[in-house]
């Protein structure tokens, strides 16, 4: 989340993406965007400048990073790089062909590719017919 606020800090100067946008763009909640800023706000790494419109309306805050350290980091390249994600499946996920296999099993059939048909899909059947 702070790596959002890291991103546009280096190209802006400062941060003025509203807590739903730097939740949107790190997959997280406003709550825990709300929780990551008050956090660094209580370690000196940023301030924030709440700019208040009316009785009920906000401009966005700014966020500026005040941490000598985050910015020398910044300055020599660092935040701002996106990684690609893993192509990992998910824990559950199955391939279409295993999905097939046991949709026909739990039918109490086998599941049956016959290439002369054009790659047809036949079940046959415990006692041997074959259905379509």
């Amino acid at each position: 989340m702070l790596a959002v606020i890291a991103a546009e800090h280096r190209k802006r100067g400062d941060c003025r993406l509203t807590n739903k946008e730097v939740a949107d763009v790190a997959g997280v909640s406003i709550t825990t965007v709300k929780n990551a800023l008050r956090a660094a706000r209580g370690l000196n790494l940023i301030s924030i400048e709440e700019r208040r419109l009316g009785a009920f309306r906000n401009a966005p805050n700014v966020v500026r990073i005040v941490s000598p350290e985050w910015q020398a980091w910044l300055r020599l390249g660092g935040g701002g790089k996106s990684v690609p994600r893993s192509p990992t499946p998910y824990k559950n996920q199955r391939s279409r062909t295993s999905k097939r296999a046991w949709a026909a099993e739990g039918q109490g059939g086998v599941l049956v590719r016959l290439p002369r048909f054009g790659g047809a899909k036949e079940k046959v059947g415990g006692d041997g017919t074959i259905s379509t």
